[in-house]
């Protein structure tokens, strides 16, 4: 009884300590802006465009592509409405928006980058986001806070990933080419809004 007391308690631990080391503290505050964003409403949307408003360290994840067949149109599911935000806070950031500006996540100037994209009922995609070194943490938001509403895969394999109970996903790895694929699959039984968000390290 004891051993097994031991066993449960260093398990927890463990998990406690996975889950700390994989979002760091800037990662953690965007991925909490998102989900704000799962309330609808005026209020919501302002709370959350103050957050990212102020955090000059992200830029949109743009290079995600255009509207693949599995996925949604924004007007035919729910979802946290971010991309429009970011483009919005881009026009406001500066007086002059040049061509460079907040490009996309492999700019050499940010570290952090977000989108979001929707994939229709047990449907699946795949995102290339290029430009990726050393570690490297995906953490996939879903608008329904449902455990197993989305699944991933990395570079075609299955990675190592903590679920929380609001059914976001965060895996933590080091990169060993600079092009990452990402296979998402909604698994929620429904059109699904989700947020992809991710830290390159570089190093």
């Amino acid at each position: 009884m004891k051993k097994l007391v031991l066993l449960c308690l260093v398990f927890c631990a463990m998990t406690a300590f996975a889950q700390k080391v994989e979002m760091d503290k800037e990662l953690t505050s965007l991925v909490d802006a998102v989900k704000i964003l799962r309330t609808p409403g005026e209020g919501s949307y302002n709370k959350a465009k103050q957050l990212l408003m102020a955090d000059t360290k992200w830029t949109p994840m743009n290079e995600t592509g255009d509207l693949q067949p599995t996925e949604c149109r924004p007007s035919e599911t729910p979802g946290f409405k971010l991309n429009r935000m970011m483009t919005s806070i881009g026009k406001e950031r500066k007086h002059v928006v040049t061509k460079s500006d907040m490009l996309n996540g492999e700019d050499a100037r940010y570290s952090y980058s977000l989108y979001e994209r929707s994939l229709k009922k047990g449907k699946s995609a795949t995102y290339s986001l290029k430009n990726r070194k050393g570690k490297q943490t995906i953490v996939l938001v879903p608008y329904s806070e449902k455990k197993g509403s989305l699944t991933l895969k990395v570079n075609g394999k299955k990675p190592t990933v903590a679920e929380q109970e609001d059914g976001t996903l965060v895996c933590a790895f080091n990169a060993t080419g600079k092009e990452l694929s990402l296979s998402v699959s909604n698994q929620s039984g429904a059109p699904l809004s989700f947020v992809i968000l991710n830290y390159n390290s570089r190093k």
